[in-house]
């Protein structure tokens, strides 16, 4: 196993992510550190290619812990990772900020966005997929 850490952005909309390659997928928790839970998890597992010409992308599926609002971050997170690296992929998002704006949420899905395109490249890295 090879293990990864990440931080993008600053102050309370700064995201950490740590990042556990394993022999034949990848896990990732991505959190903020005013706060980091476990909020919700998804699975993504490669599927495709498609006989109707659609692309092939990873099926994902999500636990979300009672009274959170993460499922939508894991799913877009887990796709995104396990679509690229096309491997089994598990995100765990715990992304939380008092009395957040919109503005706030959106800058903290890009620094997500952000930490898992670090992770996605040295995955690829990991695997010899440069």
């Amino acid at each position: 196993m090879k293990t990864f850490s990440y931080s993008v952005g600053e102050g309370d909309q700064t995201v950490d992510a740590v990042a556990v390659v394993t022999d034949n997928g990848t896990i990732i928790t991505l959190g903020t550190r005013e706060h980091s839970h476990f909020g919700a998890t998804a699975i993504a597992v490669p599927r495709g290619p498609h006989n109707d010409g659609t692309p092939a992308e990873a099926s994902v599926s999500v636990y979300t812990n009672t009274g959170h609002m993460d499922d939508i971050p894991a799913h877009e997170l887990a796709g995104r990772v396990g679509t690229a690296i096309w491997e089994g992929t598990v995100v765990n998002v715990g992304l939380h900020m008092d009395h957040a704006s919109v503005d706030d949420i959106v800058n903290m899905m890009d620094n997500a966005r952000a930490c898992c395109d670090l992770i996605i490249e040295d995955v690829k890295k990991v695997r010899g997929k440069e």
